[in-house]
């Protein structure tokens, strides 16, 4: 079908009707041959039923041999008289029997040939025993072609016969016919059959021409026609509209498709406006939809940066306080030992209170001084607590503040379902963007009740302390009452000698007792620290959360559709260290992401927008302007001023830093682990803050600012993420471990960190690998 669609009606035509005269002629030839072959079957057909007839003569007379009537001799006598007798085809045809060693037994035409060899031979000389032993090869009858001379000829003519073994007289029958009569009827018919194909042809031909000639002309006035309507030419004129036949069809069709064209191009004008007009206003809308959605998400999740930030300030606010408040105990408890002291001295003294009397006066004013002291710390702790109390219920409001956030970021992605919905297909990708951002939500506010949780246990522990500090002081207001009766008792010591020791044994006692607060409130305050020190474990979380949103959110909405993706350039991830200035002043930076227009950079202080800057990779040799068109996380966005920079120049910056980049990491990893792995063998206690986060070690900073979608897709990059956090929380969990104490817990981290870190120098090997061949693939 293909190769007929390139050839033209005419040359079509012509082929079939050649095919037509092909089709005739084969039919005539196969017709010619049929008929030839049936006359040959027929006379073969007539041989063998000659032979068979011999064949039964010779089976009945061995019957009779077999039934010893006569002699085989004497049967094959009889056989051969019958066989002479025997006559077919008008006198001419006859049967002989002979051995297949070419000895002639019967001869029903010249008997005085027999028992002698046969004299037949075929064309060329070859003795016609030889193919009658070929036909009977594997078979017991059969027939032969062969070419042989009529008696009174010359010629040898075609001739066919049938041959059929009798096994008992070991002979064969042999039946023969020529075949030059069935040539000629052959001949004869052929003739007449091309005469009447010949006739048919012509007349097929004939009318073959004259409907080519009909539909060729009446098509080309059609084809013109059509061509000058396809030029846009809507006056021209359409004929054979009139005719009657598919042609007449095709013309009124040709018409109709005329004024469809005609009306069809008053439509496209009105449907080119309104298309236009439709496509101003979904970009329009899909532009205002991402704004809306990419600023709204910024103002929330900075709102809750900030929250985060207070809330962090009040966790260590928090903490502080515990820490004061355990000072506060601490000093409480070592005047509750004094004074417990000071007690025991005065019952010793009051033993011998006759003979110390002085010594007794003097005891009794140290007793009041520690009293006055305990006291003073008791009013300390009360206040250092009540500090704590306002430090946690100003925790609980910004937990409240954080929980409403929440629930406008869930009504947020509520909006944006919504809009998507009504952005049709073209919405998808914000519809996408609405569920990260509402399970986001969902997380935020599952951490916020958490948080709450958390300082319900602080306030319920810092409600104890207050209380357990009341007790104290109560206590040191006993102490006191009784400090004063010994010093009225030293007016009356021989009377009240009784009385003093009683009271003493009761100082002792409160003393005790005051101790056992101390040390409760001791455990309050570790308690408060440890609630302190998981809020602003949480608060990290949180912020990681949010930087992880942050970063989600931008990526789906400016990759969602190609209406909203304003990004005209490839931005190639790197890591080059430069300098950006500013009208005489420079600050060191580093350049993350690079393109033919543009930079994404950080430096030491962000400059304000629309300020034009100079930035400086010394090491690519490149100085150009660019101005400061977006502040987004700790950097900025910068647009080159003028031609920017070439592509190959930025993929070569980009293959060039980006494979130093994953040695340095591999470095910077080994010396992280190192590090701890030191900390641990020399047993010191640091804060677990002193280790860099995921998130703010060289290779974390680059991970995060990384924005090439085609280098984010790989699986060796998105593969570092998980491990290369365990590694620096594994670190952080050593640390704690260590200063609570716990050699076993620091040891199974450091185990687990190992394995963590083989799995993240294997990613960086395959990223190294992976980001290269992918650059070239995206570069070609």
């Amino acid at each position: 079908m293909h190769v007929l669609s390139h050839l033209r009606l005419r040359t079509k035509l012509a082929i079939l009707a050649g095919l037509s005269a092909l089709a005739v002629i084969a039919s005539i030839t196969l017709a010619a041959s049929i008929l030839h072959q049936r006359l040959i079957d027929d006379r073969v057909d007539k041989l063998r039923a000659v032979v068979d007839t011999a064949l039964g003569l010779a089976r009945s007379l061995e019957d009779e041999v077999v039934a010893h009537q006569f002699s085989r001799e004497q049967a094959i006598g009889q056989f051969r008289n019958a066989v002479h007798s025997i006559r077919f085809d008008g006198g001419v045809g006859y049967i002989f029997a002979q051995t297949l060693d070419n000895i002639l037994v019967v001869h029903g035409a010249n008997p005085e040939l027999e028992n002698k060899p046969s004299p037949a031979t075929v064309t060329g000389g070859s003795p016609l025993t030889g193919i009658i032993r070929e036909a009977l090869r594997g078979a017991n009858e059969g027939f032969v072609s062969y070419q042989f001379t009529k008696p009174g000829e010359t010629r040898s003519q075609p001739k066919v016969a049938y041959v059929a073994r009798f096994a008992p007289w070991d002979l064969v029958f042999v039946a023969g016919a020529y075949t030059d009569d069935l040539d000629a009827t052959f001949r004869a018919t052929l003739v007449d059959l091309a005469t009447i194909g010949g006739v048919i042809l012509l007349a097929a031909l004939t009318v073959a021409w004259l409907v080519n000639r009909d539909i060729v002309a009446s098509l080309g006035h059609l084809k013109s026609a059509m061509e000058r309507l396809a030029r846009g030419e809507l006056t021209t004129e359409v004929t054979g509209t009139e005719r009657r036949d598919e042609v007449g069809g095709m013309a009124g069709a040709v018409l109709v498709f005329k004024e469809q064209m005609i009306r069809a191009e008053e439509l496209a004008a009105e449907r080119d406006q309104e298309r236009e007009r439709a496509e101003d206003a979904k970009c329009a809308a899909l532009l205002g939809m991402a704004e809306t959605i990419e600023t709204e998400a910024k103002q929330a999740l900075g709102e809750i940066g900030r929250r985060t930030d207070m809330m962090a300030q009040a966790a260590n606010d928090m903490s502080a306080s515990a820490a004061r408040t355990g000072a506060s105990a601490g000093s409480a408890a070592g005047a509750a030992a004094q004074a417990l002291a000071t007690a025991q001295t005065v019952a010793s003294a009051a033993e011998q209170l006759t003979a110390s009397i002085r010594e007794i006066g003097g005891q009794v004013n140290q007793s009041s001084a520690v009293v006055s002291r305990a006291v003073e710390a008791g009013r300390a702790t009360r206040e250092t607590i009540g500090a704590l109390n306002e430090q946690v219920a100003r925790i609980g409001t910004v937990a409240d503040m954080i929980s409403e956030i929440a629930a406008r970021t869930n009504l947020l992605a509520l909006n944006a379902t919504i809009e998507a919905a009504r952005a049709g297909d073209a919405g998808k990708g914000f519809a996408v963007v609405a569920s990260e951002v509402k399970q986001l939500a969902t997380q935020t506010a599952k951490s916020t009740e958490e948080i709450g949780r958390h300082i319900g246990e602080v306030r319920a522990a810092t409600g104890a302390s207050v209380a357990a500090v009341g007790r104290i002081e109560e206590t040191i207001g006993e102490i006191d009452a009784i400090a004063g009766s010994i010093a009225a008792a030293v007016e009356q010591q021989g009377a009240a000698t009784a009385e003093i020791a009683r009271n003493v044994t009761e100082t002792a006692a409160a003393a005790n007792e005051m101790t056992g607060r101390t040390h409760e409130v001791s455990a309050e305050a570790e308690h408060t620290g440890q609630q302190a020190v998981e809020v602003r474990e949480n608060t990290a979380a949180l912020e990681v959360a949010m930087h992880d949103l942050h970063r989600t959110v931008l990526h789906l909405v400016r990759t969602a559709t190609s209406e909203v993706d304003r990004r005209r350039y490839r931005r190639r991830a790197c890591l080059v260290e430069a300098t950006i200035g500013l009208r005489g002043k420079t600050e060191p930076g580093t350049v993350y992401d690079i393109s033919e227009r543009g930079c994404y950079a950080m430096a030491e202080a962000r400059f304000p927008l629309g300020e034009q800057v100079e930035v400086a990779m010394s090491r690519f040799g490149i100085r150009i302007p660019a101005t400061v068109v977006e502040h987004a996380g700790d950097g900025m966005h910068l647009t080159f001023v003028g031609d920017g920079v070439a592509a190959d120049e930025a993929d070569r910056i980009s293959l060039a830093s980006v494979a130093e980049l994953m040695q340095k990491a591999r470095e910077d990893h080994a010396g992280f682990v190192k590090r701890v792995v030191d900390i641990v063998a020399s047993g010191e206690k640091l804060p677990p803050e002193s280790l860099a986060s995921s998130h703010h070690c060289r290779f974390g900073r680059w991970y995060d600012n990384v924005s090439d979608d085609r280098a984010m897709a790989l699986p060796s990059f998105r593969a570092l993420k998980q491990p290369h956090e365990a590694v620096h929380e594994l670190g952080r969990k050593v640390l704690i471990a260590l200063n609570a104490d716990d050699a076993t817990g620091a040891q199974r981290h450091v185990a687990a960190m190992r394995g963590q870190s083989d799995e993240v120098l294997r990613c960086l090997d395959a990223l190294k690998r992976d980001y290269p061949t992918t650059f070239a693939k995206q570069a070609a």
